[in-house]
């Protein structure tokens, strides 16, 4: 998510709209392509990344507003989104995979009085 932050300055600068919905559904069949490496369901994969997407464009959503209020002019150095931030997206999702493998593994293990004693410590 601090991510979006650099994604939120180059969508100011180029007035580009905060959602893309073609590159999240090309995002979301990667993710749940790449999860079943770590034998994590489709549908579980792509349910953990969808919900990190309205979670970024949440904090795109809200640096847009400040700046706009400020009446922020452009935001100079920003990294190039398809060249490099996206990427970088991409890499730290794809890194995120093995531990929501173990989440998942460990959730399906413990019975729900355990899994809610787990939540709470």
């Amino acid at each position: 998510l601090e991510l979006a932050h650099d994604v939120a300055r180059w969508k100011w600068n180029t007035k580009a709209p905060v959602t893309d919905p073609e590159r999240e559904r090309a995002f979301l069949r990667a993710m749940a392509d790449a999860g079943r490496a770590h034998g994590l369901t489709p549908a579980d994969t792509e349910r953990f990344f969808a919900a990190q997407i309205e979670a970024g464009k949440r904090v795109q959503q809200a640096d847009l507003r400040a700046w706009a209020a400020e009446r922020r002019g452009a935001f100079a150095d920003v990294p190039p989104l398809p060249s490099v931030t996206r990427p970088e997206i991409d890499r730290v999702s794809r890194a995120m995979l093995p531990a929501l493998a173990r989440l998942q593994s460990e959730r399906l293990q413990l019975s729900e009085p355990a899994l809610r004693q787990a939540i709470d410590r």
